[in-house]
């Protein structure tokens, strides 16, 4: 008996053992794995590949993005970037256009005031920039502060565009580049929209060069309303995120693999849309592909320190891209090892307006008198029986149609009844007829009194 239950323990035992391996098995088989659940080969999933033609992500309008109008002071867009090919810039009367606005469109709104752009050596982060309490800087005068610095072909890096506390700031894999002031996004009327990968402008504007299209990949974007610190930016880099970070408004880590929808992983539902061309520029039935992102496959360099430039440029009008006269700094960014350059912004002076009393000024007679309603005092002296004392003349004054300049008496004696003055004007009111009005001072009121008019 003891011998039966034994092979009947060891069957259970073998029977068991089989039924384990084949659900691990089963499980490795479907992604059973919590981390490989949304993930292609690559540790980051996947990303989207650009021709640099025609492909672009549709984000939709600015201010749709974000919660509320604090985005022009503040603000971070991160993503990971692979440049491939060549960069393509404006030519504009056969001049290259070698500026943030008029080569490919990284991240950015359209039309072109801020965004992460590509030229032929240089990656740009950049922004029109305005001062709330400087007129001049606003749109469409805004000068364009930015940002360069260089990249390697095929090779991911780490970008990221923060603005803060007046600062404009880059970072590249992780480590700070530079600053430059800015204190807020200028905008225009016209409400920009928010694209990534490319971005298209009119011919009309741009001389036969109508994109301005990334040709690479493009992962991990993500959106935020706050100003990340450079130890943010270091500790969530390597990483996907949750969704639930703070100041977190919109997360496309291109979790989808497949589709012309990139959803927004912050469950916020603000998805993009692939695009291949437009109207203006007519695709080639080709959208941004779904391809295995190599983003978190390799730690990134640290980078040597070297020269790094900053420049301002004042943009045209609005809706044309803005132009630029560069007026070079020289910067340079601090050692790997050093932490990043925390900038102070400069106090804002707040203008007090002082008022000064008005003067009082004591009119004195002059060829044109100073436009005012006059009130005519007399001040009579009573006697008992009512008389005012007054020259026994009458004077006759030219009363001109107007009161400019003021009118000259010239005085006659010629009495006219007790206490009675009459003005006898030299104007004519008519060919026919001359009429002339007197107005007669009663003894008993301060006031003159018109008399109808009689005829000469």
């Amino acid at each position: 008996m003891i011998e039966g239950l034994a092979n009947r323990y060891s069957g259970f035992r073998v029977i068991f053992t089989v039924v384990m391996l084949f659900l691990i098995i089963s499980g490795l088989a479907v992604g059973f794995a919590p981390d490989q659940a949304v993930r292609a080969d690559g540790l980051a999933g996947f990303a989207l590949s650009f021709d640099g033609h025609d492909d672009m992500v549709n984000l939709g309008s600015t201010v749709g993005l974000f919660p509320d109008d604090g985005w022009v002071y503040t603000k971070t867009v991160s993503l990971w970037v692979k440049p491939e090919g060549t960069a393509d810039c404006s030519v504009i009367n056969g001049i290259p256009r070698i500026e943030p606005a008029q080569c490919d469109n990284i991240f950015g709104d359209f039309a072109r005031w801020w965004g992460i752009s590509r030229g032929p050596t240089q990656i740009w982060v950049w922004m029109a920039c305005f001062d709330p309490a400087n007129p001049s800087t606003y749109p469409p005068s805004s000068p364009i502060r930015l940002i360069q610095f260089g990249y390697t072909l095929d090779e991911w890096m780490h970008i990221a565009l923060v603005h803060g506390n007046g600062f404009l700031s880059a970072y590249k894999n992780g480590y700070w580049v530079g600053s430059v002031n800015c204190i807020g996004t200028a905008q225009p009327p016209a409400q920009p929209i928010l694209l990534f990968g490319g971005m298209i402008k009119a011919d009309s504007q741009n001389q036969n060069h109508s994109f301005w299209g990334f040709q690479g990949q493009i992962d991990e974007v993500r959106i935020y309303s706050t100003a990340l610190s450079q130890q943010q930016i270091q500790e969530t880099m390597m990483n996907e995120l949750t969704g639930s970070e703070s100041g977190l408004v919109a997360y496309y880590k291109m979790s989808n693999g497949i589709g012309l929808t990139v959803t927004d992983n912050s469950g916020r539902g603000k998805d993009g849309q692939l695009m291949d061309g437009t109207n203006i520029v007519p695709g080639n039935g080709i959208p941004p592909l779904w391809v295995i992102s190599g983003a978190f496959d390799n730690i990134p360099p640290t980078p040597i320190p070297s020269p790094m430039n900053t420049n301002t440029f004042t943009p045209s009008p609005s809706p044309q891209p803005p132009t630029a006269t560069p007026l070079p700094t020289q910067l340079f960014s601090p050692t790997a090892s050093l932490p990043p350059v925390t900038n102070t912004p400069l106090p804002t002076a707040t203008a007090t307006l002082t008022r000064t009393t008005r003067p009082t000024f004591t009119a004195s007679p002059s060829p044109i008198p100073p436009t005012m309603t006059q009130t005519r005092t007399e001040t009579p002296t009573r006697t008992g029986t009512s008389t005012f004392t007054l020259a026994p003349e009458t004077p006759t004054s030219t009363i001109p149609p107007t009161r400019t300049p003021r009118p000259t008496f010239t005085s006659s004696v010629t009495p006219v009844g007790t206490n009675t003055r009459v003005y006898t004007p030299t104007r004519v009111l008519s060919t026919q007829t001359d009429l002339t009005p007197t107005r007669t001072i009663d003894p008993n009121m301060n006031n003159f009194i018109f008399l109808p008019l009689v005829r000469k």
